[in-house]
């Protein structure tokens, strides 16, 4: 099924459970089909994990579990979270070269710059032993809510922290209020993928324009960090500029559609949502 609280599901708790268990299979499928992983691979891990998080964090209000399980999402998301960097900032460095002539040399000295994942099947094998434990424990989760009431408090929550956190960024751009931003806007477009089927055009809408912005979000920050491995290199100085003009112009048009899809606020959504998720299970 997908990820989704959906009408198939007989409560909340049971929607809970079942998308934690389908999206560590997911996860521990690739882990155990004993070939190495592409990049694409170990993408698909990593956003299994954020998809988790955000998951946890929906219902945090309401799940006693909720530290000790973010805890474990987060311990196991730092283990694979170096391995993809790498590629992605070689691919990125490989495409800004094309139209130009960089240094010889200097993509090796980016590469040497980069983590070392020497230790990836060690990383990977952790990785896994930490989802098979946390698929045990789901079978047990419980909330101490109902219906959309398991939901709402963790929603307004995370509306109202991506609105403080555009604020922020606006005020005082910087790498560290970016991810902040970036961050917030995922789990905004991870709620709205859970609860698309209350009014699937409407919110389907949603998601495509908060991928989007996340998406370009994630590029800048993709060039900001290429930017910042290439300027400290010799012969760099091109690229990094050209990377850095990138990432401002994702950055700008980002945060211009960031800003028309916060500025409901938080009580004016999670009313809307409530009235749509009451009308979806009648």
């Amino acid at each position: 099924m997908a990820y989704q609280f959906t009408l198939k599901d007989p409560s909340v708790k049971a929607a809970l459970r079942r998308i934690a268990r389908e999206q560590i299979d997911t996860s521990l499928a690739l882990l155990d089909a004993g070939a190495p992983l592409s990049p694409e691979a170990l993408h698909e891990l990593r956003k299994t994990i954020k998809k988790l998080r955000a998951l946890l964090r929906l219902v945090r209000p309401v799940f006693p579990d909720y530290a000790r399980e973010n805890t474990a999402l987060r311990d196991a998301g730092r283990l694979v979270a170096g391995l993809r960097e790498r590629d992605v900032l070689l691919a990125l460095f490989d495409r800004h070269a094309g139209a130009s002539a960089p240094p010889d040399g200097l993509r090796q000295a980016l590469a040497d710059s980069l983590p070392d994942t020497s230790r990836a099947p060690e990383a990977l094998a952790d990785h896994a032993a930490a989802l098979r434990a946390l698929r045990d424990r789901a079978r047990h989760w419980r909330l101490k809510a109902k219906g959309f009431d398991a939901l709402e408090p963790g929603l307004a929550r995370s509306h109202a922290r991506a609105r403080s956190a555009l604020k922020a960024y606006r005020k005082a751009p910087g790498p560290v209020a970016l991810h902040t931003l970036r961050k917030e806007l995922k789990t905004q477009w991870y709620y709205t993928r859970l609860l698309a089927p209350i009014w699937p055009p409407m919110m389907e809408a949603r998601a495509a324009q908060l991928d989007r912005i996340g998406e370009g979000l994630g590029d800048a920050r993709d060039n900001t960090l290429l930017a910042d491995r290439l300027s400290g290199l010799p012969g760099g100085a091109s690229l990094t500029d050209r990377a850095r003009d990138e990432a401002g112009r994702l950055d700008k048009q980002a945060v211009t559609d960031a800003r028309r899809i916060l500025a409901e606020p938080p009580a004016a959504l999670c009313g809307c949502w409530r009235a749509w998720w009451g009308l979806r299970h009648d």
